[in-house]
Formats: structure tokens, sequence, C-alpha cells
């Protein structure tokens, strides 16, 4: 942090950011040097960091760069309880992907679905706008495969919402 804040002091670099810190590392790296961005994973089923980072970063006007907005595509609606996985995932010991969370995940999946259709929007571009209306959000960093998915998710920004969308998500989200 020392040597980012030099090049910064340089002029080499114009902000810091940082990527998977905990709110103690971003408090100490505050401590040494301006942090202007933090990137954690944030999504509709992985939302640890509305506890600690997130009001911290909104607070402290540091701006969020969420990845995995998708996590890690389960969000996009292609995947079942009974999906198998040769890959990384197959393991289920990572993410939304771990025994314990797998199937929880793919039930709230299926009721953000349903309102996603209610809403005329896919999936994918329910879990972006939910995540882009996140206070302190600044981004949500997507992985796109092919240009549909890209015209797909940036038609997400264009989706008329109201305060009732963002209620019937977090509901959907608690709901047992």
């Amino acid at each position: 942090m020392e040597t980012l804040n030099t090049l910064r002091g340089e002029g080499k670099i114009l902000e810091i950011g940082v990527s998977n810190y905990t709110l103690d590392m971003l408090k100490e790296g505050r401590a040494i040097a301006p942090i202007a961005s933090v990137q954690p994973k944030y999504n509709l089923l992985e939302r640890e960091i509305e506890a600690d980072i997130l009001p911290y970063c909104a607070e402290n006007g540091i701006a969020v760069l969420a990845y995995s907005p998708l996590a890690s595509g389960v969000l996009s609606g292609k995947y079942s309880k009974d999906s198998e996985f040769k890959d990384w995932r197959g393991g289920k010991n990572f993410g939304v992907f771990r025994q314990e969370t797998w199937e929880e995940g793919i039930n709230k999946t299926e009721r953000f679905k349903a309102i996603a259709e209610d809403y005329g929007m896919t999936l994918s571009q329910l879990a972006i706008r939910w995540l882009v209306e996140q206070k302190g959000v600044a981004t949500a960093l997507v992985g796109c495969n092919t240009p549909e998915q890209v015209a797909e998710n940036i038609l997400a920004l264009e989706v008329r919402i109201d305060s009732e969308f963002i209620e019937l998500i977090e509901n959907a989200a608690i709901a047992g």
C-alpha cells in the first residue's frame, strides 16, 4: 500500500483500488493511502458484504465494483438442483456451489426467475439490475461469452423498476 501511495504521489497511477479485501484490510489500507475502489464478490446469493464492506464503502465514498453478479452463472438460470459439473464446481466446495448452499441457492433462483418474468426481463437482467440499485455499488462487473449476452445484460439498465420490485426480490431472498 505504501508503494501504491508513492506511485500515486508521483502521478504514475491515478487511484488505488483493491480486490477481495476484508473490512479490517480496507481500514488498514486506508490508514496508509486513500482507496478509491474495492472489488468484492456480490450478488443476490452471496450478500455477505452487506454486513460491513458495503456500508463502510458508502459511508467513506469508496466505489464498489461488484464481481460475479450472476453467481458464476447460477443467476442466469441455466442450472438446476440436478446439475452435474465436471470442472471446479463439481467439488461443491466453493461459493454458491458448496453442498450446504446449493439447493437453497437454486430455490432462491427459481423465486427470482418468477419475479423477472412478471417484470418482463430475464433472470440475468433482474440480478444485474438489483445489483446496480444497491447503495454504494458503482458498477457490476459482468462476464459475457457471446455478443448476445452482452446485449441482454445491457438491457438490464433500461428496465423500469419500482420499490415493489426491490421488495419482491428481498422477500424472495429470505423466503424459506
